[in-house]
Protein backbone atom coordinates (compact mmCIF):
# COMPACT_ATOMS: atom_id res chain seq x y z
CA UNK A 1 0.00 0.00 0.00
CA UNK A 2 1.53 3.04 -0.46
CA UNK A 3 2.20 5.55 2.47
CA UNK A 4 0.43 8.92 2.83
CA UNK A 5 2.87 11.19 3.48
CA UNK A 6 2.17 14.01 6.69
CA UNK A 7 1.78 17.66 5.39
CA UNK A 8 5.17 18.75 5.78
CA UNK A 9 6.78 15.76 4.01
CA UNK A 10 4.28 16.95 0.80
CA UNK A 11 5.13 19.79 1.13
CA UNK A 12 9.03 19.79 1.10
CA UNK A 13 8.65 17.03 -1.63
CA UNK A 14 6.83 20.30 -3.91
CA UNK A 15 9.25 22.33 -2.85
CA UNK A 16 12.05 20.14 -3.87
CA UNK A 17 11.70 20.92 -7.71
CA UNK A 18 11.64 24.36 -7.56
CA UNK A 19 14.98 24.53 -5.08
CA UNK A 20 17.44 22.15 -6.17
CA UNK A 21 20.36 23.53 -3.96
CA UNK A 22 23.41 25.29 -4.61
CA UNK A 23 24.77 25.59 -8.39
CA UNK A 24 28.63 26.41 -9.24
CA UNK A 25 27.72 29.66 -11.57
CA UNK A 26 30.34 30.25 -14.22
CA UNK A 27 33.08 32.91 -13.27
CA UNK A 28 32.67 35.97 -16.26
CA UNK A 29 35.92 35.81 -17.94
CA UNK A 30 36.42 39.44 -17.05
CA UNK A 31 36.75 38.78 -13.20
CA UNK A 32 39.82 36.51 -14.16
CA UNK A 33 43.42 37.50 -12.45
CA UNK A 34 45.07 39.03 -15.41
CA UNK A 35 41.79 41.20 -15.91
CA UNK A 36 42.24 41.83 -12.07
CA UNK A 37 45.58 43.00 -12.41
CA UNK A 38 45.53 45.07 -15.12
CA UNK A 39 42.69 46.57 -13.43
CA UNK A 40 44.90 47.22 -9.97
CA UNK A 41 47.42 48.20 -11.95
CA UNK A 42 45.85 50.94 -13.58
CA UNK A 43 43.40 51.96 -10.88
CA UNK A 44 46.80 52.50 -8.72
CA UNK A 45 48.57 54.64 -11.49
CA UNK A 46 45.42 56.79 -12.32
CA UNK A 47 45.38 57.85 -8.75
CA UNK A 48 49.32 58.43 -8.52
CA UNK A 49 49.00 61.75 -9.16
CA UNK A 50 53.18 62.39 -9.56
CA UNK A 51 52.49 59.70 -12.18
CA UNK A 52 49.96 61.70 -13.90
CA UNK A 53 51.71 64.85 -14.13
CA UNK A 54 54.86 63.09 -15.63
CA UNK A 55 52.29 61.18 -18.12
CA UNK A 56 50.88 64.27 -19.12
CA UNK A 57 54.30 66.24 -19.33
CA UNK A 58 55.78 63.07 -21.79
CA UNK A 59 52.27 63.73 -23.25
CA UNK A 60 52.63 67.11 -24.17
CA UNK A 61 56.55 66.66 -25.54
CA UNK A 62 55.51 63.59 -27.84
CA UNK A 63 52.82 65.36 -29.12
CA UNK A 64 54.95 68.36 -29.62
CA UNK A 65 58.00 66.76 -31.48
CA UNK A 66 55.23 64.43 -33.76
CA UNK A 67 53.76 66.99 -35.38
CA UNK A 68 57.14 69.38 -35.17
CA UNK A 69 56.26 70.47 -38.79
CA UNK A 70 53.20 71.52 -37.93
CA UNK A 71 54.00 72.99 -34.70
CA UNK A 72 56.80 75.01 -35.60
CA UNK A 73 56.26 78.26 -36.31
CA UNK A 74 59.33 78.98 -38.47
CA UNK A 75 61.45 76.89 -40.89
CA UNK A 76 64.90 75.96 -38.34
CA UNK A 77 67.49 75.97 -41.04
CA UNK A 78 66.10 79.93 -42.47
CA UNK A 79 68.92 82.71 -41.49
CA UNK A 80 67.44 86.31 -40.87
CA UNK A 81 70.24 88.71 -41.02
CA UNK A 82 68.09 91.45 -39.45
CA UNK A 83 67.22 89.46 -36.60
CA UNK A 84 70.38 88.54 -34.96
CA UNK A 85 70.83 87.76 -31.17
CA UNK A 86 67.01 88.52 -30.93
CA UNK A 87 66.02 88.01 -27.23
CA UNK A 88 63.02 86.56 -26.57
CA UNK A 89 59.93 87.93 -26.63
CA UNK A 90 59.44 88.20 -22.74
CA UNK A 91 62.81 90.41 -22.77
CA UNK A 92 63.23 94.15 -23.79
CA UNK A 93 63.95 94.11 -27.72
CA UNK A 94 61.93 91.05 -27.99
CA UNK A 95 59.58 90.16 -30.23
CA UNK A 96 56.12 88.08 -31.08
CA UNK A 97 57.77 86.87 -34.46
CA UNK A 98 60.25 85.05 -32.50
CA UNK A 99 58.86 84.24 -29.18
CA UNK A 100 61.88 82.77 -27.53
CA UNK A 101 64.41 84.73 -30.09
CA UNK A 102 66.83 84.02 -32.40
CA UNK A 103 70.22 82.71 -32.50
CA UNK A 104 74.02 84.28 -33.71
CA UNK A 105 72.20 83.09 -37.72
CA UNK A 106 69.13 84.60 -37.10
CA UNK A 107 67.21 81.58 -37.14
CA UNK A 108 64.18 81.14 -34.80
CA UNK A 109 65.38 78.98 -31.80
CA UNK A 110 61.76 78.13 -31.07
CA UNK A 111 61.75 76.12 -34.51
CA UNK A 112 64.77 74.65 -33.98
CA UNK A 113 64.37 73.87 -30.35
CA UNK A 114 60.98 72.08 -31.31
CA UNK A 115 62.99 69.87 -34.32
CA UNK A 116 66.53 69.66 -32.27
CA UNK A 117 64.43 67.80 -29.43
CA UNK A 118 62.41 65.83 -31.86
CA UNK A 119 65.96 64.32 -33.44
CA UNK A 120 67.37 63.70 -29.58
CA UNK A 121 64.53 62.09 -28.43
CA UNK A 122 64.53 59.79 -31.66
CA UNK A 123 68.37 58.83 -31.19
CA UNK A 124 67.62 58.60 -27.16
CA UNK A 125 64.63 55.95 -28.37
CA UNK A 126 66.51 54.20 -30.61
CA UNK A 127 69.69 53.81 -27.93
CA UNK A 128 66.92 52.71 -25.37
CA UNK A 129 65.08 49.67 -28.06
CA UNK A 130 68.51 48.52 -28.62
CA UNK A 131 69.76 48.20 -25.53
CA UNK A 132 67.06 46.76 -24.21
CA UNK A 133 66.30 43.99 -26.22
CA UNK A 134 70.20 42.82 -26.79
CA UNK A 135 70.70 43.41 -23.04
CA UNK A 136 68.17 41.80 -21.94
CA UNK A 137 68.72 38.72 -23.77
CA UNK A 138 72.10 38.17 -22.93
CA UNK A 139 70.96 38.87 -19.05
CA UNK A 140 67.70 36.06 -19.72
CA UNK A 141 70.28 33.30 -21.00
CA UNK A 142 73.06 33.69 -18.56
CA UNK A 143 70.70 33.65 -15.57
CA UNK A 144 68.58 30.52 -16.90
CA UNK A 145 71.26 28.37 -18.67
CA UNK A 146 74.27 29.46 -15.75
CA UNK A 147 77.42 27.63 -16.06
CA UNK A 148 79.78 28.24 -19.55
CA UNK A 149 77.22 30.28 -21.38
CA UNK A 150 76.90 32.52 -17.90
CA UNK A 151 80.52 33.07 -17.64
CA UNK A 152 81.15 33.75 -20.98
CA UNK A 153 78.27 36.43 -21.49
CA UNK A 154 78.98 37.63 -18.48
CA UNK A 155 82.94 38.24 -18.86
CA UNK A 156 81.87 39.73 -22.24
CA UNK A 157 79.60 42.35 -20.57
CA UNK A 158 82.59 43.03 -18.18
CA UNK A 159 84.84 43.40 -20.60
CA UNK A 160 82.64 46.39 -22.47
CA UNK A 161 81.76 47.67 -18.62
CA UNK A 162 85.39 48.58 -18.74
CA UNK A 163 85.22 51.12 -21.17
CA UNK A 164 83.82 54.21 -19.98
CA UNK A 165 81.18 55.68 -22.23
CA UNK A 166 82.53 59.28 -22.95
CA UNK A 167 85.80 57.72 -23.85
CA UNK A 168 84.43 54.97 -26.38
CA UNK A 169 82.35 58.13 -27.74
CA UNK A 170 85.02 60.07 -28.03
CA UNK A 171 87.25 57.99 -29.35
CA UNK A 172 85.10 56.40 -32.43
CA UNK A 173 83.60 59.94 -33.04
CA UNK A 174 86.65 61.68 -33.31
CA UNK A 175 87.89 59.79 -36.42
CA UNK A 176 84.31 59.13 -37.80
CA UNK A 177 81.97 61.50 -38.86
CA UNK A 178 79.25 61.84 -36.31
CA UNK A 179 75.79 60.89 -38.02
CA UNK A 180 72.85 59.76 -36.49
CA UNK A 181 73.14 55.70 -37.03
CA UNK A 182 76.95 56.62 -35.91
CA UNK A 183 76.08 58.19 -32.66
CA UNK A 184 73.62 55.43 -31.81
CA UNK A 185 75.61 52.99 -32.39
CA UNK A 186 78.52 54.65 -29.87
CA UNK A 187 75.52 54.71 -27.32
CA UNK A 188 74.40 51.58 -27.56
CA UNK A 189 77.37 49.43 -27.31
CA UNK A 190 78.51 51.33 -23.99
CA UNK A 191 74.96 50.92 -22.42
CA UNK A 192 73.71 47.30 -23.14
CA UNK A 193 75.86 45.67 -20.61
CA UNK A 194 73.64 47.57 -18.06
CA UNK A 195 71.09 45.68 -19.04
CA UNK A 196 72.55 42.77 -19.17
CA UNK A 197 73.69 42.92 -15.62
CA UNK A 198 70.44 44.23 -14.35
CA UNK A 199 68.66 41.55 -16.39
CA UNK A 200 70.27 38.59 -14.69
CA UNK A 201 69.81 39.79 -10.98
CA UNK A 202 66.60 40.13 -10.99
CA UNK A 203 66.12 36.63 -13.41
CA UNK A 204 67.82 34.56 -11.00
CA UNK A 205 65.95 35.89 -8.23
CA UNK A 206 62.67 34.40 -10.84
CA UNK A 207 64.50 31.40 -12.07
CA UNK A 208 64.08 29.32 -8.80
CA UNK A 209 60.44 30.33 -8.30
CA UNK A 210 57.68 27.69 -8.18
CA UNK A 211 56.06 28.75 -11.61
CA UNK A 212 59.61 27.86 -13.33
CA UNK A 213 59.60 24.67 -11.95
CA UNK A 214 56.07 24.22 -12.78
CA UNK A 215 56.60 25.18 -16.29
CA UNK A 216 59.36 22.96 -16.50
CA UNK A 217 57.73 20.16 -15.43
CA UNK A 218 54.49 20.27 -17.74
CA UNK A 219 57.16 20.37 -20.77
CA UNK A 220 57.39 23.55 -21.59
CA UNK A 221 60.23 24.65 -24.06
CA UNK A 222 63.11 26.84 -22.59
CA UNK A 223 62.09 29.59 -25.15
CA UNK A 224 58.62 29.62 -23.54
CA UNK A 225 60.01 29.73 -19.48
CA UNK A 226 62.39 32.48 -20.37
CA UNK A 227 60.61 35.03 -22.80
CA UNK A 228 56.76 34.30 -21.61
CA UNK A 229 56.95 33.19 -17.36
CA UNK A 230 60.53 34.79 -16.31
CA UNK A 231 60.68 38.01 -18.85
CA UNK A 232 56.50 38.35 -18.39
CA UNK A 233 57.56 38.42 -14.70
CA UNK A 234 60.49 41.38 -14.43
CA UNK A 235 58.46 43.19 -17.63
CA UNK A 236 57.64 45.97 -15.74
CA UNK A 237 61.38 46.79 -13.80
CA UNK A 238 62.86 47.03 -17.23
CA UNK A 239 60.17 48.83 -18.44
CA UNK A 240 61.16 51.04 -15.57
CA UNK A 241 64.63 51.14 -15.87
CA UNK A 242 64.17 51.50 -19.69
CA UNK A 243 62.11 54.93 -18.45
CA UNK A 244 64.59 56.33 -17.02
CA UNK A 245 67.52 55.44 -19.21
CA UNK A 246 65.69 57.63 -22.06
CA UNK A 247 66.34 60.46 -19.95
CA UNK A 248 69.91 59.42 -19.58
CA UNK A 249 70.07 58.94 -23.12
CA UNK A 250 68.92 62.79 -23.81
CA UNK A 251 71.61 63.43 -21.26
CA UNK A 252 74.63 61.96 -23.02
CA UNK A 253 73.42 63.18 -26.32
CA UNK A 254 73.36 66.55 -24.55
CA UNK A 255 77.05 66.39 -23.69
CA UNK A 256 78.38 65.07 -26.92
CA UNK A 257 76.74 67.87 -28.82
CA UNK A 258 77.96 69.99 -26.37
CA UNK A 259 81.55 68.93 -26.96
CA UNK A 260 80.90 68.99 -30.45
CA UNK A 261 80.44 65.20 -31.15
CA UNK A 262 76.79 65.35 -32.15
CA UNK A 263 75.54 65.44 -35.49
CA UNK A 264 76.14 68.08 -37.80
CA UNK A 265 75.41 71.54 -38.18
CA UNK A 266 73.15 72.65 -39.24
CA UNK A 267 71.12 69.83 -37.82
CA UNK A 268 69.62 70.94 -35.08
CA UNK A 269 69.50 68.80 -31.74
CA UNK A 270 69.49 69.85 -27.89
CA UNK A 271 73.15 68.76 -27.31
CA UNK A 272 74.72 70.85 -30.64
CA UNK A 273 72.14 73.92 -29.96
CA UNK A 274 73.94 74.32 -26.44
CA UNK A 275 77.25 73.91 -27.96
CA UNK A 276 77.23 76.58 -29.88
CA UNK A 277 75.37 78.91 -27.76
CA UNK A 278 78.48 78.46 -25.32
CA UNK A 279 80.60 81.32 -26.94
CA UNK A 280 77.78 83.85 -26.47
CA UNK A 281 76.46 83.34 -23.32
CA UNK A 282 77.03 86.79 -22.14
CA UNK A 283 75.20 88.53 -24.62
CA UNK A 284 72.43 85.94 -25.93
CA UNK A 285 72.30 83.31 -23.00
CA UNK A 286 68.94 82.03 -24.00
CA UNK A 287 70.71 80.12 -26.80
CA UNK A 288 72.08 77.76 -24.78
CA UNK A 289 70.15 77.92 -21.42
CA UNK A 290 66.58 77.18 -23.31
CA UNK A 291 67.66 73.01 -24.32
CA UNK A 292 68.64 72.83 -20.43
CA UNK A 293 65.33 74.27 -19.44
CA UNK A 294 63.45 71.63 -22.28
CA UNK A 295 65.65 68.94 -20.99
CA UNK A 296 64.91 69.51 -17.25
CA UNK A 297 60.84 69.94 -17.83
CA UNK A 298 61.50 66.28 -20.26
CA UNK A 299 63.73 64.49 -17.68
CA UNK A 300 61.43 65.89 -14.54
CA UNK A 301 58.43 63.97 -16.42
CA UNK A 302 60.23 61.01 -17.96
CA UNK A 303 61.38 60.38 -13.88
CA UNK A 304 58.07 60.90 -12.43
CA UNK A 305 56.08 58.62 -15.23
CA UNK A 306 58.57 55.85 -14.41
CA UNK A 307 58.43 56.10 -10.86
CA UNK A 308 54.48 56.56 -11.26
CA UNK A 309 54.77 52.71 -12.80
CA UNK A 310 56.90 51.32 -10.57
CA UNK A 311 54.62 51.89 -7.97
CA UNK A 312 51.43 50.81 -9.78
CA UNK A 313 52.97 47.62 -10.74
CA UNK A 314 54.51 47.12 -7.45
CA UNK A 315 52.31 44.88 -5.63
CA UNK A 316 51.46 42.11 -7.61
CA UNK A 317 51.17 38.87 -5.63
CA UNK A 318 52.87 36.15 -6.78
CA UNK A 319 53.82 37.97 -9.97
CA UNK A 320 55.28 41.01 -7.79
CA UNK A 321 57.94 42.83 -9.56
CA UNK A 322 61.26 43.94 -7.75
CA UNK A 323 63.20 46.73 -8.88
CA UNK A 324 66.67 45.51 -10.31
CA UNK A 325 68.39 49.20 -9.00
Amino acid sequence: MPQRLSGEAQMAGQATPNNPGPRNEAVPAAAGPERMQRTTFWARFLHDKYGMIGAAVVSVYAFVVIFAPWVAPHDPYVFDVNNLFRPPAFLPGGTTTYLLGTDELGRDMLSRLIFGMRLSLFMSLAVVAIIVVFGTVVGMLGAYYGGWVNSLLMRVTDIQLSFPVVILAISILAVTTPTVPAIIAVLAIGNWPIYARVTRGVALGEKVKEYVKAAQALGASDFRVIFKYILGNIGASILVVSILDLAAMVIWEAVLGFIGLSVLPPTPTLGNIMGDGKNYMINAWWISTLPGIIMFFLLSGLSLLGEGISKASGVRGETQVQSAI
